[in-house]
């Protein structure tokens, strides 16, 4: 895995993404369950990234924009090397308006839509976000970034948990239940 890496190097990152799914962070839907479409969840996703890249720095495993895929946020804001915050509302624009899906912007309304549909459940309920930091999954250093994700992950819910009671991270990755196991 490791050699494949090396031999065809690429920003993405490791072959088994880290995954953090975001719940309960919106307003109530149509279903009467928490809507993660809306522009709270999509702050929240991003102070949630942001949160993982500022604890990570300095460290050898150190995260940046790069190391992510979300439907909320792309790239990264020059001046402060944290993600660069999408709109929902321009999201959903694109992806739905009509003038965007058949005239205008035919292909970007497809991507963002098959984006949308790949991280978003289907009534809103839950948001993907991908990890793909750059090491061997099941390394000493995996764990000690699975560890750190984790805590991180723990103290943003608590922060974010005033204003948006009921939002939940969840992680799950290859390494990180290999590293459960032997501990």
């Amino acid at each position: 895995l490791l050699a494949i890496q090396r031999d065809f190097p690429s920003s993405v990152g490791i072959l088994m993404p880290m995954m953090i799914m975001m719940t309960g962070a919106g307003t109530t839907n149509a279903t009467g369950s928490m809507s993660v479409a809306n522009q709270d969840a999509f702050d929240a996703n991003c102070q949630m990234a942001n949160a993982l890249i500022i604890a990570t720095r300095g460290r050898p495993y150190a995260l940046d924009a790069d190391h992510f895929v979300s439907a909320t946020f792309h790239g990264e804001e020059e001046s402060t090397k944290l993600v660069d915050c999408n709109k929902y509302w321009e999201i959903n624009m694109v992806r739905t308006n009509y003038l965007s899906q058949h005239l205008f912007l035919t292909h970007t309304s497809a991507h963002l839509q098959e984006l949308w549909n790949q991280l978003v459940s289907e009534h809103s309920h839950a948001m993907l976000t991908f990890l793909f930091p750059t090491m061997d999954p099941f390394s000493p250093q995996a764990f000690e970034l699975f560890k750190t994700v984790r805590e991180a992950l723990n103290q943003e819910t608590i922060i974010l948990r005033q204003r948006h009671p009921g939002i939940e991270f969840l992680t799950f990755s290859p390494g990180s239940v290999l590293m459960d196991l032997i501990d």
